[in-house]
């Protein structure tokens, strides 16, 4: 959020125009300074990308929709990879430079990590909605007067 690298993949959604004589199909991760020089580019092999944000150490996290987090050296190389847990699917993702929070589509359970070095997804307590969450924001621990992550979700409803 201040200025570090900048990392691009094409988006798989959307549909890609090809003029004649296109060689290379396959899509690539690219690594760049934030003044646009390349630092590293590698084969993106994955589907379902929710989203991508840098560690405290500049390793990039990529959060998957089957629930897959895998993290990168800002040079493509491999540094880690989990799972959050097993049958979900992820529709919204929130990363900051030691964790991730993550809500899951339908159920909108809430998973979060606070250590990329030494990962284990939580379940968070279930927020009981019946419908998904218009927005959800997340405050890190370091930020929380707790000092335990706190996930906040707006719905389009109000209780008395």
């Amino acid at each position: 959020p201040f200025g570090g690298p900048v990392a691009l993949v094409r988006d798989e959604r959307k549909i890609l125009l090809l003029g004649y004589g296109a060689k290379d199909l396959k899509p690539t991760m690219r690594i760049f300074t934030s003044s646009g020089k390349l630092i590293s580019s590698f084969s993106w092999k994955n589907k379902g990308l929710v989203k991508m944000g840098w560690t405290a150490e500049e390793n990039l996290v990529c959060v998957l929709e089957d629930g897959n987090v895998i993290i990168y050296s800002i040079h493509g190389d491999l540094v880690m990879s989990f799972q959050i847990a097993q049958d979900i699917s992820i529709a919204e993702c929130h990363i900051w430079a030691t964790g991730l929070a993550v809500r899951t589509a339908g159920s909108s359970l809430i998973y979060a990590v606070t250590d990329f070095k030494n990962p284990h997804p939580k379940r968070l307590a279930d927020p009981g909605l019946t419908r998904p969450p218009t927005s959800m924001a997340v405050i890190e621990p370091r930020f929380s007067a707790s000092g335990k992550i706190e996930v906040l979700l707006a719905t389009d409803e109000t209780r008395a």
